[in-house]
């Protein structure tokens, strides 16, 4: 039985090596690799114009396929750039920091000044790309000349919930994971499960969800890395909530945690009695960080889903483009 195991494992390990490899030659990289020193980061950049939009992913593995909904029509208004941070897709990982948040930031730099994409730029980051492109502006502030958040995370997001009990299950459950998933993916478990899989958003072609997929057990170690990061990464931009007069646009989707069975809310962290709190909690946020530039605008969302971009592109994409009708004002 032990060697059956060992052979099933060994069969295993090999079958993933493989098919990482014919990831690479199935789905080639849209944009270029760059040299960052030692690694590379996938930069995908289209269209000409100025100021240069910069497109940042939440916490997930779609990288740049994050934008794949929206980054052609943005492209046709002025130049605009997704890419993958390390680790992620096709981008190199990263040998270990203790300060990802300023790493993140500093790795974009570096490929965007190599690749000669001159600021002025427009951050725009999805989820938790917003705290990414706040910290990115904190540090390259001379470069950032607008922002956008798509659904991003208020820094005090945290706070309500910080006293809920996780279910015992749901705690046992995430402990085995983060035990588990590295395994199941070094051994193609992951990649097997993924395909059985069919989901795909609204307006996010079979092949970006097939690349996706393919590339998934290699991009989930940094995705848990940048997941376990989230509450220091909060708290590094705490303080950073003064745009000064930069064009912002912030897009909120207010989620009816009402509809919600009580097993969902609590994966979510949630009991039904701060339902009513949260969601009031959410509003405010956004309307607070629409008031962190003296020049901005909110939309609030509330039949949509997370990921706005795929759902509604058209919204994320006239929100991009009054930021850049805006800024191109600015620097006439």
């Amino acid at each position: 039985m032990a060697v059956f195991i060992l052979s099933l494992i060994g069969s295993g390990i090999a079958y993933e090596q493989i098919s990482r490899a014919s990831a690479l030659e199935q789905y080639s990289a849209n944009g270029s690799l760059i040299d960052i020193g030692s690694r590379l980061l996938h930069v995908d950049c289209r269209g000409e114009g100025s100021p240069i939009v910069i497109l940042e992913s939440g916490l997930d593995t779609f990288g740049s396929l994050s934008w794949s909904a929206v980054h052609d029509q943005l492209a046709k208004k002025t130049r605009t750039c997704a890419y993958d941070r390390a680790g992620i897709m096709w981008s190199s990982p990263r040998p270990h920091t203790n300060n990802l948040m300023q790493a993140i930031a500093n790795d974009l730099n570096k490929a965007l000044v190599i690749s000669n994409e001159k600021p002025p730029y427009i951050m725009v980051g999805h989820s938790f790309g917003g705290p990414y492109i706040t910290k990115f502006t904190e540090l390259y502030g001379d470069k950032v000349a607008g922002i956008v958040f798509v659904d991003s995370p208020h820094p005090e997001q945290m706070d309500l919930v910080q006293d809920i009990e996780v279910p015992l299950t749901l705690s046992v459950s995430n402990k085995v994971n983060k035990i588990l998933k590295p395994v199941m993916s070094i051994t193609g478990f992951t990649r097997l499960i993924n395909k059985l899989d069919n989901y795909s958003f609204p307006n996010q072609s079979k092949y970006h969800q097939q690349a996706i997929k393919a590339f998934s057990p290699l991009s989930d170690t940094t995705l848990a890395q940048e997941i376990s990061n989230y509450s220091d990464g909060l708290k590094q931009i705490t303080s950073l909530r003064d745009f000064g007069e930069r064009p912002m646009f912030v897009l909120g989707n207010i989620v009816n945690y009402i509809d919600m069975s009580d097993q969902q809310l609590a994966n979510a962290g949630l009991n039904r009695d701060i339902v009513p709190a949260v969601m009031e909690q959410d509003r405010y946020m956004f309307n607070d960080q629409a008031s962190w530039s003296s020049n901005s605008n909110l939309k609030l969302l509330h039949n949509t889903s997370h990921y706005i971009q795929f759902e509604k592109p058209t919204v994320v994409i006239s929100a991009v483009e009054i930021v850049v009708d805006k800024v191109k004002e600015q620097i006439k």
